[in-house]
């Protein structure tokens, strides 16, 4: 069964290609082996997302990150996985700091981080964080493999 991806974008800084990210999400279910789902990803300022930071996690600062888990099924047999919430500047800014990788990496790693906590996937404590971790490793390589890009 296909899946459903929607996005709302309330930023203007950083240009949302739905059709190219829509494209990867669909390669990351497609490698997580899950079909029948629709989730949404929302596109905030760092202002936006830290009051959700703050009104959810009670932690006073912007992060490049939330996911809110649903799990209801809609008339059509979809399973509404929740909402990915991102902030491309934190996520651009994130890139520069940490050095791991460039901005289109570290935007694809947040939308594949988001992903597997609306799957369950947490890194509360060590074991937690060494399964979710390692599967995110795995999808980036995939992804990196395949050469897909999100911007």
């Amino acid at each position: 069964m296909k899946n459903l991806v929607y996005f709302k974008n309330y930023q203007r800084k950083f240009k949302i290609d739905r059709d190219k990210i829509g494209r990867g999400i669909e390669k990351i279910l497609d490698f997580l082996e899950i079909g029948g789902v629709s989730l949404t990803f929302i596109y905030f300022t760092p202002a936006k997302i830290k009051f959700y930071n703050e009104s959810f996690r009670k932690i006073s600062a912007p992060t490049d990150v939330l996911s809110f888990i649903d799990g209801t099924k809609d008339e059509e047999g979809f399973t509404y996985l929740g909402d990915v919430i991102i902030s491309p500047h934190v996520v651009f800014e994130n890139s520069k700091i940490y050095n791991h990788s460039d901005f289109n990496g570290e935007f694809i790693m947040v939308h594949v981080h988001g992903i597997l906590h609306l799957l369950g996937y947490t890194h509360g404590s060590k074991d937690e964080k060494v399964k979710m971790f390692s599967w995110q490793d795995k999808i980036l390589n995939f992804l990196r493999e395949e050469g897909i890009r999100f911007i």
